[in-house]
């Protein structure tokens, strides 16, 4: 199996190209990355690394590189600090260049596969953002960025229902590198004060990663995967 990997250099996609490099299933990775990457990975004989810019656009040759690919799992996103500040580029990072990619990837690659099996993209949307009275207005941007997110992304799968596929992840914040694991009540019970809303601890990113890179192989039963999906089926 060929799999497409973009964002290889963020928490959630160095676990999903390690993920991808272990999994015996998975035959050749063309990690799509602005920046380069460690030597163990760039001479890793399943990875194909392609230096690409702009994720707005696809090069001929770039498509025929992606050729003969089932799936692929779009770790691109924001950074924290990056979003908090310019709202232009979380837009542009979080909702822009997933779609106008997820687009272009179905109307190239999609009827390409083989076997003629569907053609599986699987990306994160900030839609399970912690609400608290402190952050409640940067949570409500994040939301109203997530739906315009998941539903650019569905218009595209509802359009190509025969070729294309999306599966959305809807994680909690990641954990901080050197948090300790949440060990308190479980994700469903925790509450935000005054909200009366549910609100789910940190998780790995090594546990996205795993989630990202089974679903690409296997596809799941919903196309929306909760936060309590991944810590039940991906732990």
């Amino acid at each position: 199996m060929k799999v497409i990997v973009t964002g290889p250099t963020g928490r959630a996609g160095q676990e999903v190209v390690k993920k991808c490099l272990e999994d015996e299933r998975i035959t050749k990775v063309v990690i799509l990355t602005r920046r380069g990457l460690p030597g163990e990975i760039e001479s890793h004989p399943k990875a194909d690394v392609i230096m690409h810019q702009d994720f707005t656009q696809y090069s001929d040759y770039l498509i025929r590189r992606m050729q003969g690919s089932e799936a692929c799992i779009w770790a691109i996103g924001a950074r924290q600090e990056q979003a908090k500040t310019d709202k232009f580029v979380e837009r542009s990072v979080g909702v822009d260049l997933p779609i106008a990619s997820a687009k272009i990837l179905c109307e190239k690659l999609a009827d390409k596969t083989p076997g003629g099996v569907k053609f599986r993209f699987v990306y994160c949307s900030p839609k399970h953002t912690e609400k608290s009275k402190k952050t409640l207005m940067f949570a409500n941007d994040k939301r109203k960025l997530a739906n315009d997110l998941e539903k650019g992304i569905a218009e595209i799968a509802n359009s190509y229902k025969g070729k294309f596929e999306a599966y959305t992840l809807r994680p909690a914040n990641f954990r901080m590198p050197d948090a300790p694991p949440s060990t308190s009540a479980p994700p469903s019970k925790k509450l935000v004060p005054g909200l009366g809303q549910s609100a789910a601890a940190p998780i790995d990113p090594e546990k996205v990663g795993k989630a990202m890179v089974m679903i690409a192989c296997d596809g799941w039963k919903e196309k929306v995967i909760e936060n309590e999906t991944i810590l039940k089926n991906w732990c």
